[in-house]
Parts: C-alpha cells; sequence; structure tokens
C-alpha cells in the first residue's frame, strides 16, 4: 500500500494582511461612504483623489476600519461650504 503524501506547509512567514485579518471596511460602509460624500456634493474622483492623497489608497475596498470615521467625517461637509 503506498504511503500518503502529507501536506507541506508553506514556508513563507505568514503576513497578517488588512484584508484577511477584517481590519478593512465592509461593502455596506463603502456604498454609505459614497452615498454620504455624493450627497454633499463630492463626486466619485474626489473621493478618490482624497483616499490617495491622505492615506496613499486607490479604493474604498482598501479603506481601514482605523481610518473610516475619519474619512466620513471629512465627507460629511458639503462641498460648496
Amino acid at each position: 500500500m503506498p504511503q500518503e503524501k502529507k501536506a507541506v506547509e508553506s514556508q513563507e512567514p505568514k503576513t497578517s494582511s488588512p484584508v484577511k485579518s477584517g481590519a478593512i471596511i465592509s461593502e455596506p460602509q463603502a456604498k454609505r461612504l459614497y452615498a454620504i460624500a455624493r450627497g454633499n456634493g463630492f463626486t466619485d474622483e474626489d473621493l478618490k483623489a482624497y483616499l490617495l492623497e491622505m492615506y496613499s489608497i486607490d479604493s474604498t475596498r482598501q479603506i481601514l476600519k482605523s481610518d473610516y470615521e475619519a474619512i466620513v467625517n471629512r465627507f460629511q461637509v458639503n462641498k460648496n461650504g
């Protein structure tokens, strides 16, 4: 009877990416942020430019939960004053 081969674990270091650790906002949170921004006169491009400039990310899918409230607060004011 042939011996069963055991699965070999990867020798690569295990890193905890924000996505895997659940540190990224949920899809409903991202949609809420877009709705808030649009409701206050901001475009999707405004939001993306802000995320890139302030957080070095290019998508709401990369927003950390720890940054979410600050970003929402930024877009809760009307763009035109």
